[in-house]
């Protein structure tokens, strides 16, 4: 059991929108690209938007891509970097628009970042709601080393796996050594930016010294968090069984409004799936279209729907189009795609 949480981190990589200039402006659907070539890209992208940013700081972007899984190794987008590309938006201003998120670039970060980092979220909500302010005393080495050894040692007490609990005490013992220099800065950035662009934490001077606090309303976002995922257990039970989005509904206040009507809801998924095979993939991945779609209605005032009820649509369109709807099986012998006819998608 690997814990959720992102470790190598860099402090000029602390931006969740960093991503979606990697995804939609130096990665490709269907092309693989080398490594070197994506980072050159990717500085020229940021650097044109008024940012210092070296190759470097690039590579650091592009380990944070694959630890998120929006791109695969061979930097072609993955299920999850087309959800970025769906729902997220390059807005050609200067960089500090383009870090800012909307409704819809909110959620895909929450789904991405919950999955990669969901126990390091877990870690902030509870000293946030504690302490008020991060870090207490400005030492981000201290902060990082207790955010990685609470982390490591909460999977340590929950895996029984004897492989598992060697490598855990290993990194622990790794821990006790007490970051030094900007190795602190570098580990915690990320983790608190992205919070803050989901609006669940408050940076109130954002061009000086770093400091975290409970938003100006209240802690409400980090309470429903802390509520829903009291331990890692539950974080691993989330994720396995794709809930992440009645935990962003919850922490983020949306999906409360009238259910969608079905046809309605099947236009939705026309849509969203038109948008994904004009990228050229061959099939599109099932749980890219359910989160997708759920993305959509949390931001256009419906109540959530359930992965569930969304591919009982799917499949109750299937019935009178058998041949306009096809489900395909994926490696681990499951329903993972689904292609749609395109007269089928027109018409609806």
């Amino acid at each position: 059991m690997k814990p959720r949480v992102l470790y190598r981190t860099h402090y000029q990589v602390d931006e969740p929108a960093y991503m979606e200039l990697l995804v939609k402006l130096c990665t490709s659907p269907v092309q693989a690209t080398y490594t070197e070539r994506v980072a050159q890209r990717l500085v020229q992208e940021v650097s044109s938007r008024g940012r210092k940013f070296n190759v470097a700081a690039a590579g650091y972007a592009i380990d944070l891509a694959h630890a998120l899984g929006v791109v695969n190794e061979n930097n072609t987008w993955t299920d999850k970097g087309h959800l970025v590309a769906l729902h997220c938006k390059i807005k050609n201003q200067g960089i500090e628009a383009e870090m800012e998120l909307d409704a819809a670039e909110r959620l895909t970060h929450f789904r991405l970042f919950l999955e990669a980092d969901g126990a390091a979220m877990h870690h902030i909500a509870g000293v946030s709601l504690r302490d008020r302010k991060i870090p207490a005393d400005h030492d981000w080495n201290r902060f990082s080393g207790e955010m990685f050894r609470d982390i490591y040692g909460a999977y340590l007490v929950t895996t029984s796996d004897i492989t598992e609990r060697l490598v855990l005490r290993r990194e622990l013992e790794r821990l006790k050594e007490t970051f030094s220099g900007k190795t602190g800065a570098h580990k915690s950035f990320i983790h608190l930016q992205t919070m803050t662009r989901l609006g669940l934490l408050h940076r109130p001077e954002p061009a000086s010294q770093r400091v975290y606090e409970l938003p100006v309303s209240s802690g409400d976002g980090l309470a429903a968090l802390l509520r829903l995922i009291p331990t890692v257990s539950a974080l691993e039970e989330i994720v396995d069984k794709g809930r992440w989005s009645e935990v962003a509904a919850a922490v983020l206040c949306v999906g409360r409004g009238p259910t969608i009507s079905d046809q309605e809801l099947l236009r939705v998924i026309a849509q969203l799936y038109r948008h994904v095979s004009e990228t050229g993939v061959p099939l599109c991945s099932l749980d890219t279209l359910v989160d997708a779609v759920q993305i959509h209605l949390m931001t256009s005032g419906f109540r959530l729907l359930t992965s569930g009820e969304i591919i009982e649509t799917l499949m109750a369109l299937q019935r009178p189009h058998p041949g306009g709807v096809r489900f395909h099986v994926g490696r681990r012998g499951r329903v993972a795609f689904v292609k749609i006819s395109r007269d089928l998608v027109i018409s609806l």
